[in-house]
């Protein structure tokens, strides 16, 4: 039986608290970047499977790099001066389809002038570890 490690949660969210506003930062200079082509694009090769097995266009990836916003923060870097190198962020946003919207998680790395796509999944696949609009993760152990 799964049931959900609270603990784990609080320490996610505590830490999410603390570090979303530099994602969210990062992002929002990353798309202007985007906008004016100053950024380069790197699509790992996981992610080229990925989107392959996943059924993802690479349309719809750069859509989420250009209108997505940040669910998560996965990992800051910084030099040994406490300069931030790079983050690796989940951005999140509903691109169209056929019938509808599908939800999209896109898993970056930003630099400075250079992103790079490292996953990319439709959360419903996943439906146990989201939330029901998919922009908070649950945990949970088994007992």
């Amino acid at each position: 039986m799964k049931i959900k490690d609270l603990k784990r949660m609080e320490r996610h969210q505590a830490y999410q608290e603390k570090v979303l506003p530099i994602g969210e930062d990062m992002v929002e200079a990353m798309q202007a970047k985007l906008i004016e082509k100053e950024v380069s694009v790197i699509l790992s090769y996981h992610e080229k499977e990925r989107e392959f097995e996943r059924a993802v266009s690479r349309e719809d990836v750069l859509r989420v790099l250009e209108d997505g916003y940040v669910i998560e923060v996965q990992g800051i870097q910084k030099d040994r001066k406490g300069n931030l190198l790079s983050i690796d962020v989940l951005l999140m946003s509903y691109v169209k389809i056929t019938k509808g919207y599908r939800p999209l998680h896109v898993a970056v790395n930003l630099k400075q002038n250079e992103i790079t796509v490292k996953t990319v999944y439709d959360p419903r696949s996943r439906e146990w570890q989201w939330e029901d609009n998919y922009e908070k993760r649950v945990f949970y152990i088994e007992e």
